[in-house]
């Protein structure tokens, strides 16, 4: 079997570790192997936001020691830049033009969007005309990387395409390519990592975000499972009981700081008592596909503004602001806080506040969510759940769903059965079982390892050498960051 595996920064953890990890695994399995490496073809990327030229040469030297010490058996194809390809200057007027930009079935603009997205969390940027030149600067080398990687599938004619995640303009044309020319694709993932030791995982023929995958996968793992049902069902609420208490189970802890049962000073239990836990919309807003699929609202704010008007005055709504946006001071979420002084019939819990959330759920009359892991968990609890927008679960029956504005307050005014928990004992099992019992083959250890140096802990990635040593390429690197914010030459500035 052919097999093309495309990475990316050199020296980007766990990405390439996940990627030498394959590589070893295939040439094992005896595939014909093109190790597909990003040579400058880009400008800038997630390592290197600025395009700085000192990191950018690290990654190429840190690329040549990779390959003498994991190249073997493999063919390297490296993809450099191309400095005749330029895209049209295009003076986008909103994120919305953006979104839209293609090329040869490539989406290049959801791309560079996640990408700025993940970099700022600013989802409101002033599209301004530097904007859109550092846009079109992303776009050009996109268009070249594209047109190269078509050239290498006419040519070597792969049977799979393996990359790491795929969301961001680094790496999405691969899964876009792929899929319109009927190759297998895999991206590859990692799971855990928080607490204790990362896993690696596969998405055939989707990317990590992909909401039909994953509630399939879940499905699939829960009837294939050799474990009795009472055993499933331990397992998955295990799931549920690790959250509450604050204990790691395949994502960040969000309660510590909370005050266990705390509730706001505030609740009148005389009244209907809505619960609305918000998410991170930075994270999901540059999706595309199906994410933006049948949106009622522009955004989460638009959507509680619309409740909070056409609710009846025995309803009472607790907005719950997602602790992971405690640092965001941007509009998307501080526009949130002003909803109590136009409404009297909100109370806005700040991301920071030490009221628990497991005790304003135990309280609730219903829970509304946009698509954070507490919809699934609420139904598990024993809740009402309404789900605005998309979500991993979306396609799970675990919440009420409105396909208009109208069903939506028809939803909020009514008596509303709590689902089956079934779905939710489904989410919680796959996602413990993939990340804690999954048994894998590792070559190479992707796992951060804490020395101690001249009296200072540093952390070290144990692949990541020169001339055999982490210390001296932890060195190098640390230089390369400092000496380029000074003297590097910058191909392509970072909109602040």
């Amino acid at each position: 079997m052919k097999k093309f595996v495309y990475s990316t920064c050199s020296y980007a953890n766990p990405h390439i570790g996940v990627i030498l990890n394959e590589i070893l695994a295939s040439v094992d399995n005896g595939d014909k192997l093109y190790w597909g490496q990003c040579r400058g073809v880009f400008s800038s990327c997630m390592m290197n936001p600025n395009g700085n030229s000192i990191p950018c040469s690290l990654c190429k030297l840190q690329y040549k020691t990779l390959i003498k010490e994991f190249g073997k058996s493999v063919e390297v194809v490296p993809f450099t830049h191309n400095e005749n390809v330029k895209c049209k200057e295009i003076i986008f007027k909103s994120i919305e033009e953006i979104k839209k930009l293609e090329y040869r079935g490539v989406h290049v603009g959801l791309s560079i969007l996640s990408y700025y997205f993940s970099i700022t969390r600013n989802i409101n940027p002033d599209i301004t005309s530097g904007f859109s030149k550092y846009v079109n600067g992303i776009a050009s080398d996109m268009f070249g990387q594209i047109d190269a990687i078509y050239d290498f599938i006419d040519k070597e004619k792969p049977d799979v395409i393996s990359i790491y995640n795929g969301r961001l303009y680094e790496s999405r044309a691969l899964y876009d390519i792929a899929r319109i020319m009927g190759i297998k694709f895999e991206s590859l993932e990692i799971v855990g990592g928080m607490d204790g030791p990362a896993k690696m995982v596969k998405y055939e023929n989707a990317l990590p975000h992909d909401i039909d995958y994953f509630g399939r996968k879940a499905n699939w793992v829960w009837e294939v499972s050799k474990d009795t049902d009472e055993e499933k069902e331990r397992i998955a609420s295990d799931f549920f009981i690790r959250r509450r208490n604050g204990v790691q189970a395949g994502d960040k802890v969000y309660v510590a700081g909370q005050v266990k049962g705390k509730l706001p000073e505030d609740l009148d239990f005389g009244k209907i008592n809505i619960m609305i836990f918000n998410s991170s919309a930075d994270e999901l807003a540059a999706l595309g596909g199906e994410w933006d699929k049948d949106i009622l609202f522009k955004s989460q704010y638009e959507a509680i503004d619309y409740m909070l008007s056409n609710s009846s005055p025995t309803i009472h709504y607790y907005l719950r602001i997602h602790p992971n946006l405690k640092n965001v001071h941007y509009k998307f979420v501080t526009e949130l806080y002003n909803l109590c002084k136009n409404y009297a019939n909100i109370t806005v819990i700040e991301p920071s506040s030490d009221i628990s959330s497991y005790a304003l759920l135990d309280v609730a009359d219903k829970v509304v969510v946009f698509g954070s892991t507490m919809g699934v968990e609420a139904n598990f609890w024993g809740k009402s759940v309404i789900l605005i927008g998309r979500s991993f679960y979306y396609n799970m029956d675990v919440a009420y769903h409105a396909n208009t504005k109208g069903e939506l307050i028809q939803l909020l005014h009514s008596e509303l059965p709590p689902k089956s928990k079934l779905d939710s004992m489904k989410y919680g099992y796959y996602i413990l079982d993939t990340t804690y019992r999954t048994v894998q083959k590792y070559y190479i250890n992707i796992n951060p390892v804490d020395i101690t140096f001249c009296g200072k802990h540093i952390r070290f990635i144990p692949y990541l050498k020169q001339w055999n040593s982490v210390l001296l390429f932890k060195l190098m690197h640390l230089f390369s960051i400092r000496v380029s914010l000074l003297f590097g030459k910058k191909a392509n500035p970072f909109p602040g």
